[in-house]
């Protein structure tokens, strides 16, 4: 615990999993892990393009990373 601010893990999955990510351009973000359970939907409560941008460079580099690109 920092300086008062408590952190608690609310999502944790290997970034391997991730199979697909999208955002509604409001405020919902959709994560997919494979499989009905690994479903995620998060409420960010602002606009999460910012956020699915950074996934998708990551997405990115592991995909040109594997060679899977042509």
């Amino acid at each position: 615990e920092e300086m008062g601010v408590r952190k608690n893990i609310l999502l944790q999955q290997p970034f391997e999993r991730l199979r697909m990510s999208s955002d509604d351009g409001v405020r919902m973000m959709f994560l997919d892990f494979g499989g009905p359970e690994a479903e995620i939907q998060l409420d960010l409560k602002c606009c999460p393009k910012t956020l699915v941008f950074i996934i998708h460079s990551f997405l990115s580099a592991k995909v040109k990373r594997l060679g899977l690109l042509a």
